[in-house]
């Protein structure tokens, strides 16, 4: 008998990010508050998937390449 399983999460990128808060204005931009080059936080946070559920760790990109602003 074969048993499988599949976990799926969502969340925010890997990346050290920010947004202003304004009444005035509802999607403000994302800023981008500090540079990793190494992608340090997006290797630990990958290291700790495959921790915690093993290998295979497959990843759907779920990120907008364009958006209306209102």
């Amino acid at each position: 008998m074969k048993i499988s399983s599949m976990v799926q999460i969502r969340g925010s990128i890997p990346l050290f990010w920010s947004q202003e808060a304004s009444p005035l204005n509802i999607k403000p931009d994302i800023i981008l508050s500090k540079k990793d080059n190494t992608f340090e936080a997006t290797r630990l946070h990958f290291e700790n998937l495959v921790k915690r559920y093993g290998n295979p760790i497959i990843i759907l990109n779920l990120i907008k390449t364009h958006e209306k602003k209102p």
